[in-house]
């Protein structure tokens, strides 16, 4: 049998796309950026219902218009649990030079942070997150920041989380309180971070 390259490439394709969906039940597998350009933006983001987290650290990553063809389809939101030493950058929309392109969720190594962030102990625990209802996101090029205590004379204070929209080649790294084994707390975290 003779296979022709457009019928060889394809056929691989399939086979990786398969391999993909194999052996895994982790709810974000994907790790690597791929940017799809096209013309004619999304349509704007749909209102989800947020179920509850699973755990009170996890971060919620918003639906997402994926191209499939010459349609756009809706990818569903889902709750997310960190990792120690990266951040999870969600799939997003831009316009570069007029033309709508696609760039794909993936996991970011944390970098040192910048020597302007305070890095905040205290000697008190940090009581359980208030819960949230996230609004519908203002467009495709946004990204929700969980609501967050900050420390403030003497007390901890809640900060409502908000939309923020992305910034080209940076990735959000999310301010988080880490429990010190002894009652209190250390907060790291909240800037942004190159992602070249």
């Amino acid at each position: 049998m003779v296979w022709s390259k457009p019928l060889f490439l394809s056929l691989s394709l399939v086979f990786v796309v398969c391999l993909a969906g194999c052996g895994s039940d982790e709810s974000i597998p994907m790790t690597s950026q791929v940017s799809v350009s096209v013309n004619g933006p999304p349509p704007p983001p749909k209102a989800e219902t947020i179920p509850p987290a699973p755990n009170p650290n996890w971060r919620w990553a918003p639906g997402f218009w994926q191209r499939q063809g010459d349609q756009y389809v809706w990818v569903g939101g889902h709750w997310i649990e960190p990792r120690p030493s990266q951040v999870f950058v969600n799939s997003y929309w831009t316009v570069e030079n007029g033309t709508q392109v696609f760039h794909e969720s993936r996991w970011v190594n944390i970098q040192e942070p910048p020597q302007d962030v305070a890095v905040i102990t205290t000697t008190i625990p940090v009581p359980p997150p208030q819960p949230e209802t996230i609004p519908p996101s203002p467009g495709n090029d946004y990204f929700w920041i969980n609501g967050q205590y900050q420390w403030e004379n003497g007390n901890y204070g809640w900060v409502n989380g908000h939309w923020e929209q992305y910034l080209t080649g940076q990735a959000w790294v999310p301010g988080q309180w880490i429990p010190d084994g002894h009652g209190g707390a250390r907060f790291s975290g909240g800037y942004w971070q190159s992602i070249n």
